[in-house]
């Protein structure tokens, strides 16, 4: 059997925000999306919205490179009733009740015709992973 050593970036996100406990896949694929994210120069203070924000798991990597001063306005078009094995409301639940939960904005059957506000990065993790990257207002 194959092991897998968590590096000390997850190790501290696990214990600082107390997300994914005793879920080793969800550790490791948190891993993952730490490290997509950091190759994105994802900064301090930074407004980001994220498409297809499912469950959370790429929110929450988001919400701590932005920091306290910054923002993340997660979407999706699914209802808050879909998913398994915790349904897209209930993970939204425990990240809001997390320190995290203040950074993130979570909205559910909508699309992005919305905003008002500059928004710094577009963030769409599947199918394929791509950003739009700025420091001027792209939307």
């Amino acid at each position: 059997m194959n092991s897998f050593q968590l590096n000390e970036k997850t190790k501290s996100f696990l214990w600082e925000y107390q997300l994914f406990e005793g879920d080793l896949i969800q550790q490791v694929q948190l891993q993952h999306r730490l490290e997509l994210v950091a190759a994105f120069g994802i900064q301090k203070g930074m407004r980001v919205l994220e498409i297809g924000c499912g469950q959370g798991d790429t929110t929450v990597a988001i919400a701590d490179a932005v920091g306290e001063s910054g923002s993340v306005v997660a979407i999706d078009i699914a209802s808050p009733d879909y998913g398994a094995p915790l349904t897209l409301g209930q993970a939204a639940e425990r990240i809001k009740k997390s320190s995290l939960g203040e950074r993130i904005d979570f909205h559910y059957e909508m699309d992005f015709d919305f905003f008002e506000s500059p928004i710094h990065l577009i963030w769409r993790y599947y199918p394929i992973v791509h950003g739009i990257s700025s420091n001027q207002r792209i939307y």
